[in-house]
Parts: C-alpha cells; sequence; structure tokens
C-alpha cells in the first residue's frame, strides 16, 4: 500500500515538476530562441555538409537537431492550446463578473424597492393621522411631527416613515438611534411616554438642554437636532399577537400645550386597535437593514 502511495506521489511530483517547467519555457520564449538557435546550427552543418564528406558525428548532431526541433515544434503548440485555454477562461471570468455584477444591481434595486414600499406605506399611514385626528397645522405658530422607528436586532432604531408640514423637520435625520436614549427609550421601555415640561429653546436654551439631558440625549446632540421640541409623545407598538415589540411610534410638537396627554392616548389607542397591527404585518418582513436606510437618506 505505502510502495503504491509512494508511486502515485512520485508521478504528481513528476508531473509538478514537467508543468513548471514548461510555463517558464512559455513565459521565457525559450522555445522560440532555441528554435532559431539550432535552425542556424542545422543550416551551417548543411552548408559545411556540402561536399558530401560528412561524418558520423556530423550526422547524429543533424538527427539529435531535427528530433529536437520537433520537440520544440510540439511544444510550441502545446504553448498555444494553453494561451488558448487561458484566453478562453479569461472569457468565462469576465462573462461570470458581469453577470454577479447584474444579479448584484438587481438586488440593490429590489432592497430599495422594498425600502422604497416599507417608506410609502409607513408615511402614508402617518399623513392619514396627521390629517385626521393629529390634526397637524391646526395650531398658529405651532409645529408638529410623526417619526416612525423600527426596533433592530443590534438595540437600535431604524426610522421608517417621517412626517411634518415643515419641509425642514421631516427631513431624515440620522440613520440609527440607540435605544437607550431620549423618549424613544422610554416609549420602548414602558410602553407609553408623555413629557412636556421642556424650557422655551429660545429664551432658556440651557435649561432646554439640561432637561433633555435627564431623557439621556447630550446637549451636543440636541444642538444638531433642527426640531427643538417642546412636547413628546410615544409608544411602543407591538405584532398582531401581542407578543413582539416591533417599533416606536414619536409625536412631538414645538408647543408644550398642543396635545393633552389623555387626548393622545385615546388617538393612538384606537389607532392601534384598527390598524396599527395590521401596518406592522406588512411591515415586518421588510424593514430595511442600516445600509438600506441609509442609501433611503435617512
Amino acid at each position: 500500500m505505502s510502495s503504491s502511495n509512494n508511486i502515485i506521489e512520485g508521478d504528481g511530483s513528476a508531473n509538478s515538476i514537467y508543468s513548471s517547467i514548461e510555463l517558464y519555457l512559455f513565459n521565457k520564449n525559450i522555445i522560440e530562441i532555441l528554435s532559431s538557435i539550432l535552425t542556424i546550427i542545422l543550416g551551417l552543418i548543411y552548408w559545411r555538409a556540402g561536399d558530401n564528406n560528412s561524418s558520423i558525428r556530423e550526422i547524429i548532431l543533424v538527427v539529435g537537431i531535427v528530433i529536437t526541433l520537433i520537440l520544440l515544434s510540439y511544444l510550441q503548440y502545446r504553448k498555444g492550446k494553453l494561451l488558448e485555454n487561458l484566453i478562453k477562461g479569461s472569457e468565462k471570468l469576465i462573462e461570470e463578473k458581469s453577470r454577479l455584477k447584474t444579479e448584484n444591481e438587481q438586488l440593490k434595486e429590489d432592497a430599495s424597492q422594498f425600502s422604497e414600499d416599507v417608506n410609502s406605506l409607513c408615511e402614508n399611514y402617518l399623513y392619514k393621522l396627521a390629517k385626521g385626528p393629529m390634526k397637524f397645522g391646526s395650531v398658529d405658530g405651532c409645529y408638529e411631527r410623526m417619526t416612525l422607528y423600527a426596533h433592530s436586532s443590534n438595540g437600535s432604531f431604524i426610522p421608517i416613515g417621517r412626517v411634518s408640514y415643515n419641509p425642514e423637520y421631516s427631513k431624515k435625520g440620522r440613520i440609527s438611534y440607540p435605544d437607550n436614549q431620549g423618549c424613544i427609550a422610554k416609549a420602548w421601555r414602558d410602553d407609553w411616554h408623555f413629557s412636556n415640561d421642556y424650557p422655551d429653546p429660545e429664551t432658556s436654551s440651557k435649561r432646554y438642554y439640561q432637561r433633555c439631558e435627564k431623557d439621556g440625549v447630550p446637549e451636543s446632540i440636541m444642538r444638531t437636532i433642527k426640531m427643538k421640541s417642546r412636547l413628546y409623545c410615544g409608544f411602543r407598538i407591538w405584532d398582531s399577537s401581542g407578543i413582539e415589540p416591533l417599533a416606536v411610534l414619536i409625536a412631538e410638537a414645538t408647543h408644550p400645550n398642543r396635545y393633552e396627554e389623555d387626548e393622545l392616548k385615546a388617538i393612538f389607542q384606537k389607532e392601534q386597535k384598527w390598524y396599527m397591527a395590521e401596518l406592522i404585518i406588512r411591515v415586518k418582513q421588510r424593514i430595511p437593514d442600516f445600509k438600506e436606510a441609509k442609501l433611503k437618506g435617512f
């Protein structure tokens, strides 16, 4: 058994050496050089042997050169075949690369379409709330906003829908929010959150930022947020079975007395009963990941 293994290993080693020699000859163009040199030598011998007095040594030399030229011609043929195979392999690689690129672009397009579907579905629902029971824009000098945040398995929230009648406030913000900061975290943890005791950021900016820090949001972050809200309300959204928490809806306003807590509880509880569960069922399988959210512009 060991002897047969040795034979196999020996054959494999011999083939490897042979292939290495072939590649070296092919890469260095030695075949062409040797063929040219031997052809010249053969011509000189024939020229010298023109008197028909060639010695045995010269005849052997000629035969050896002819055999060598035949061998070199065979190697040249092998080289051509190798180049042909390399070209075919290269063409296949190019075709495969093109196919993979097309598939990748299609996957990106599908992912983007899923993200669009989720965003459109969620914002249509939020607009319905804004125009209906929330009555956005009905109080002069006050701006409202609602944002739907899906909870990710890595411990962050991803905004998947935002609505405000103020174009600046409806713009997308960060692509993710930690689930241990702000009113989002409180609503997620406690199932419901309402607060409207925020000082006026125009006249008491220091006190306003101090109040936000109580929610776990540093001043450095609050200064980058365009909408300085003074009322926040949010609640946790469950799947239709009421077992798995999925998201948080946050409503906010720039006026602290824009809504009463009982008023918002009535609105959101009613909405959650007859529509919110159905919305989450449809959205659950299409919640975008962070890359998709970033591409979407959140």
